[in-house]
């Protein structure tokens, strides 16, 4: 729950900041602050984004670490070192 809420707060002061950059641009860049504005905007939406995607890597997308795969790789591992370990029980 707190997660989500910092999410929202952050995404809140994120949209707030970019409407506001240009308000304080127009004085010194004129029209130049529409490609600035845009390069801020995409910028600072891109950095949200992979924040995102790296607090939670497990989600059900086409582009998530498959966790089930990896589960299954060290369980398999898992075994064939206990029957090592067994058969070398048996050997001593």
């Amino acid at each position: 729950v707190c997660a989500c809420v910092c999410v929202g707060c952050c995404y809140g002061i994120s949209c707030r900041y970019i409407l506001c950059v240009p308000l304080f641009l127009v004085q010194h860049l004129t029209w130049g602050t529409i490609p600035v504005t845009l390069l801020f905007a995409y910028t600072l939406t891109g950095l949200e984004d992979i924040s995102q995607e790296i607090e939670n890597p497990f989600r059900e997308t086409w582009h998530a670490l498959p966790i089930d795969s990896i589960c299954a790789c060290i369980k398999k591992n898992c075994y064939e070192i206990l029957a090592r370990m067994q058969q070398v029980d048996r050997d001593v």
